[in-house]
């Protein structure tokens, strides 16, 4: 009975443990698809490299299984070089896959506005100041990898402005909700690796010619 209950909890942990390293494959072949196989090493590398990334990719979180749909959704996302999807056809997959889950139409976009600003029902969890992701989680949560990704931001082609605007974007409306969690910015996580890989890059092209 003692195993037992041990395999309750460890086979969830390798089941999300395996998505997740579906994702970083996703990303891999991503990158490699819209750059070069060096680049995407560099993705990869820096992804692997994040400590934040070992400390939630094997935990069964609700913002785990989202990082690891958004990797995957970026791979069929209509950017530039990329294989792309219908964005109608898209939604309409998630709306049918929220249908079968939740036993009814339901808009999901539209629960977590309700809940967490409309009944702002989020707040029984604990809060934070509103400049909370921006002086202390993000940082925390890029920790060592806080500079590349500033420098690669300065670095990074036009393509990739989508990227940064969507961090920026997340950390901006999270900023608005009064209960805030590290784990709720780890979607954006592999975002930021691409300009922490083109600062990576970029640096040890430098390094080579000096």
């Amino acid at each position: 009975m003692k195993y037992f209950h041990a395999w309750e909890i460890w086979i969830p942990r390798l089941a999300q443990a395996l998505l997740s390293a579906v994702a970083d494959l996703r990303l891999y072949s991503l990158m490699k698809q819209l750059e070069n196989q060096q680049v995407a090493r560099w993705v990869f590398f820096c992804q692997l490299c994040s400590w934040f990334t070992w400390y939630c990719c094997t935990r069964t979180l609700t913002n785990t299984m989202e990082t690891v749909l958004t990797v995957i959704a970026l791979f069929y996302y209509p950017l530039e070089g990329s294989k792309s999807m219908n964005r109608f056809v898209t939604f309409s997959l998630s709306l049918i896959i929220d249908r079968i889950f939740f036993g009814q139409w339901t808009l999901v976009q539209y629960n977590f506005l309700k809940f967490n600003v409309l009944q702002d029902l989020g707040t029984f969890y604990g809060s934070h100041p509103w400049h909370w992701y921006f002086s202390q989680g993000f940082p925390a949560v890029l920790g060592t990898h806080l500079p590349f990704f500033i420098h690669g931001c300065f670095l990074a082609s036009k393509r990739y402005r989508i990227f940064l605007v969507t961090v920026l974007w997340t950390l901006l409306v999270y900023s608005m909700l009064s209960h805030k969690e590290f784990r709720f910015i780890y979607p954006v996580l592999p975002f930021c690796m691409v300009f922490c890989a083109v600062s990576g890059i970029t640096g040890m092209l430098e390094l080579l010619e000096s």
